[in-house]
C-alpha cells in the first residue's frame, strides 16, 4: 500500500471514530435534556416525557434507511391517517403549474404558499386547520422541522438531517415545540375516521408510482443482460450506429408510457420528483432493452456470409496482469474507409507472442438490420511474426 493509502485509510479511520464520538456525546447531551423534563431515556437514541398529561416520544437515533441523523417528536393522534405537510419546492410549484400535481389550498395565501399538503381530503384539512391557533402552531414548527407527518395514530414532527441542531436544542425547545405539536394532534376531529378513513388518490398515485419502478427496473435488467450478451457473441462495429438506431424502436414505448405516466399521476398529490424518477428509470430500462435486444436480434437473425479481412495491430495493452479478471487486449487498424479501429481481447499466451504490425484476420457479417458486426478475430497467423 502506497502512502496515499495509508493516508486515506488514517482519514477514514479517523472519521469513523469521529461519527462514533458524536453519537456517544449526542446521547449524553440528549439523556440531559430529558432528565430537565422530567423524563427519562428509553433506549439509546430514544426518551420520553409528558407534556399536558401527555407522552412524548423523542427519537434521534441513526435511521435505518439513512445515513443522516434525524430528530423525530411523536404524539399519539386520536384517527389513522396518512398525511404529510412540508415546505413547498420550486419543483412543487412547476408540476402544480402543468397540472401533475392537484394540492388542496387551505384559503391562507401565506400557509398556500409556503407549504405543500400531502393529502387528498379537502374537508379533512379545512376542519383541522381552521382555528388560527392551529395555523400558528403549524408555521412556527415549520420554521424548524423538515415536516410534519401524521402516520397510523401517530403525529411526528421530524428534522432532518440535523447534524449540529441536536448539538444546540435546548430543553425549553423541545418542549415548546412539543407543545404546538399536541396543539395540532389535539385539533384532529374525533369523526374524521368515517368521511375519509382512506385517502385513497394518494395511495393509488404511490401505488402506481411503485408499479412503475419495478417495471423500469427489470426492464433495466433485462437490459444489461441483452446488452452482457450481445456484446459477447454479437459485438458490433459502431455501437453508436446501433444505438441511434435502437432510438427508434424504443422512443414510441417511452413516450407511450410517459404519457401513461403523466396522466395516471395528474390530479394527486405525489411531488413531482417522484414523477420525474419513474420516467428516468422507464426511459433508461427502454433504451437499454432496445438497444440489447437489437443487438442480439441484428446477429442472431444474419443469414450473410463472413467476410474477411486483414488488419495490422498498432496497440496492445493488458490490465490486472496475473490477476484472475485479467484483460489483454489488441487494437487493429481499420480496414475500410468507414471503419475505424477495432479492440479485442485475446489470451494471454497468444498476447505474448504477438507484436506490432503483425496481421489478424477479421471476420465481418452484414447483420440483419444492416449494423456490420464481428464473426471471428484470429491472430494466430499472426504468431509466426507475418508483416503487412
Amino acid at each position: 500500500m502506497g502512502s496515499m493509502g495509508i493516508i486515506i485509510v488514517l482519514c477514514a479511520s479517523v472519521f469513523l471514530v469521529m461519527y462514533y464520538f458524536y453519537f456517544l456525546y449526542l446521547d449524553v447531551v440528549m439523556s440531559r435534556r430529558m432528565k430537565d423534563l422530567g423524563g427519562k431515556t428509553t433506549k439509546i437514541g430514544q426518551g420520553l416525557f409528558y407534556c399536558k398529561g401527555q407522552a412524548v416520544l423523542v427519537d434521534y437515533k441513526l435511521p435505518d434507511d439513512s445515513s443522516a441523523p434525524e430528530l423525530r417528536l411523536m404524539v399519539d393522534t386520536p384517527i389513522i391517517s396518512k398525511i404529510t405537510i412540508r415546505k413547498e419546492t420550486a419543483a412543487d410549484v412547476m408540476a402544480k403549474g402543468i397540472n401533475l400535481n392537484n394540492e388542496w389550498q387551505m384559503g391562507d395565501p401565506e400557509l398556500d404558499k409556503r407549504l405543500y399538503f400531502e393529502c387528498d381530503d379537502q374537508s379533512f384539512l379545512r376542519t383541522w386547520l381552521q382555528r388560527v391557533e392551529v395555523r400558528t402552531a403549524l408555521a412556527s414548527l415549520m420554521q424548524s422541522y423538515s415536516y410534519i407527518e401524521i402516520v397510523d395514530k401517530h403525529c411526528s414532527a421530524i428534522k432532518k438531517p440535523c447534524y449540529f441542531y441536536l448539538w444546540g436544542i435546548s430543553s425549553q425547545n423541545i418542549l415548546d415545540s412539543s407543545r404546538r405539536l399536541l396543539c395540532l394532534a389535539e385539533a384532529i376531529p374525533r369523526n374524521m375516521d368515517e368521511q375519509c378513513p382512506v385517502l385513497t388518490q394518494t395511495e393509488l398515485g404511490h401505488r402506481r408510482r411503485d408499479f412503475l419502478l419495478g417495471i423500469g427496473s427489470v426492464l433495466s435488467f433485462a437490459g444489461v443482460l441483452l446488452l452482457i450478451v450481445g456484446l459477447r457473441f454479437f459485438e458490433p462495429l459502431s455501437i453508436g450506429a446501433l444505438v441511434f438506431s435502437s432510438l427508434w424502436f424504443s422512443l414510441p414505448a417511452v413516450l407511450i408510457f410517459m404519457v401513461y405516466v403523466v396522466k395516471r399521476q395528474a390530479g394527486t398529490s405525489i411531488a413531482l420528483q417522484s414523477i420525474c424518477v419513474v420516467g428516468a428509470v422507464l426511459v433508461s430500462g427502454f433504451i437499454l432493452v432496445g438497444v440489447g435486444g437489437l443487438m442480439l436480434l441484428n446477429g442472431f437473425m444474419d443469414k450473410s456470409k463472413t467476410e474477411y479481412h486483414q488488419a495490422a495491430i498498432i496497440r496492445q495493452s493488458f490490465t490486472r496482469p496475473g490477476k484472475e479478471d485479467a484483460s489483454y487486449d489488441v487494437t487493429v487498424a481499420g480496414w475500410g474507409k468507414e471503419c475505424s479501429d477495432y479492440t479485442f481481447s485475446v489470451p494471454m499466451d497468444l498476447y505474448y507472442r504477438l507484436s506490432l504490425g503483425d496481421i489478424c484476420k477479421i471476420g465481418v457479417r452484414k447483420g440483419v438490420f444492416g449494423h456490420e458486426w464481428v464473426a471471428l478475430h484470429n491472430c494466430d497467423l499472426a504468431s509466426g511474426g507475418t508483416k503487412p
